[in-house]
């Protein structure tokens, strides 16, 4: 339960990503295999975002909802840029 799924799926190219939750209570990522592996982890962190700020069961404006997973996103891939640089 709760838990991530990442699934690759042959959508139009302007389909980055999306997510859904399943009857399980698991969150499913569907990321467009058209893509790179570099250009779907944006979509990848976005979807990520949404599903660790409880965006799913929102009563939010889509507005509003975006721009905080784009945050929440960018914030991660710093996180991950960073550890990376590290080693």
């Amino acid at each position: 339960m709760n838990e991530i799924f990442v699934r690759l799926i042959d959508v139009p190219v302007d389909l980055k990503g999306l997510i859904k939750e399943d009857a399980n209570g698991d969150y499913n990522i569907y990321l467009t295999e058209r893509y790179h592996y570099d250009q779907q982890l944006e979509p990848y962190f976005h979807e990520e975002a949404h599903a660790r700020l409880g965006h799913l069961h929102s009563d939010k404006d889509i507005e509003e909802i975006e721009e905080e997973a784009q945050k929440e996103a960018t914030a991660m891939i710093g996180d991950s840029t960073s550890r990376l640089q590290r080693g």
